[in-house]
């Protein structure tokens, strides 16, 4: 396999655990990523969150400081999870589809350099909240499907030794995902290969005329609810442009719609 290298210079490290854990999140900035930031790699920002206002309000923040200036970020998120997102300290839940909202505006800001990291149970599951007539929010992440340990997180510091040295991701997954056992390994999956998965699940609903129909009555819902497509399409173009991506298995037209997702080019 070959490298596969990144590019980023900013880690944002944040923290949202119980009183009685271990702060895995504190302990990653301190033994590794502030001595590589004096070492020269890349800004390393920790900051501690206990509510959903402080994750909100953080999430703007890392927004303007991307809008400010050249900066790649690369958010790395030390939390509880379940299949639906993210707890935080005082019990407050950041669904996954309020989570990538908040990232997909950062994403478009740096022109589809965000990466995000989650080490957090379920944290894969992000992958579902993804569709193809919405921008994608990230150009890729890391999460588990299953539930992990303390221990487990705790490997994120060989992880980014590894990322910050090589600058190879996939090099730094299997640095990361060693003494692991299979069921509880992080994945990474990169915007692109993300299309092209959920992709192939809509073409094989397509010989079924009712289950197209309610899939564009279901892309249309998730898709409003999100700002930049509300202000981009009235509801009859939605529904046509789902109707035809469900329709249509054009080559043309999914390059199109992949340029749009990656953000290489403006939807209409």
């Amino acid at each position: 396999m070959q490298p596969l290298e990144v590019s980023f210079n900013r880690i944002y490290i944040l923290e949202s655990l119980r009183a009685d854990d271990r702060s895995t999140g504190s302990e990653l900035h301190s033994d590794v990523l502030r001595w590589k930031d004096l070492a020269g790699g890349p800004q390393a920002v920790f900051k501690r969150l206990v509510a959903k206002a402080d994750f909100e309000a953080y999430m703007r923040f890392i927004l303007e400081d991307v809008l400010r200036g050249a900066v790649l970020p690369f958010i790395h998120l030390e939390m509880h999870g379940t299949r639906e997102g993210l707890e935080l300290t005082d019990g407050d839940m950041i669904v996954w589809q309020d989570l990538v909202c908040e990232t997909r505006k950062i994403n478009h800001a740096c022109k589809n350099n965000l990466i995000l990291s989650l080490a957090a149970c379920s944290g894969a599951y992000i992958y579902e909240t993804i569709s193809p007539v919405e921008p994608t929010p990230f150009w890729g992440f890391i999460g588990p499907w299953n539930e992990v340990t303390a221990g487990d997180v705790m490997n994120f510091g060989g992880f980014f030794d590894s990322l910050l040295t090589d600058l190879s991701l996939n090099m730094a997954v299997d640095v990361l995902n060693t003494g692991i056992p299979p069921e509880r390994h992080f994945h990474f999956y990169s915007s692109e290969e993300v299309f092209e998965r959920v992709k192939r699940v809509y073409c094989s609903h397509l010989a079924n005329p009712e289950k197209r129909s309610i899939r564009v009555q279901n892309i249309m819902g998730h898709a409003l609810s999100n700002y930049f497509v509300r202000h981009m399409f009235t509801i009859p173009e939605l529904r046509e442009r789902v109707d035809v991506m469900l329709r249509d298995t054009n080559d043309e037209m999914w390059v199109k719609m992949k340029r749009e997702f990656l953000g290489l080019e403006e939807a209409p």
